[in-house]
């Protein structure tokens, strides 16, 4: 479950990054995404 959602996650990043084309931006989601992952 937790390897699925990592995949999931991992996906909606490229994605993001594929369409806007900005690194800022996907510096920006990453903190989001590991403080869904500490607890």
């Amino acid at each position: 479950m937790f390897i699925c959602f990592l995949f999931i996650s991992s996906l909606y990043l490229t994605n993001t990054t594929k369409k806007q084309e900005n690194a800022f931006n996907y510096e920006n989601s990453f903190p989001i995404f590991n403080l869904l992952f500490i607890p």
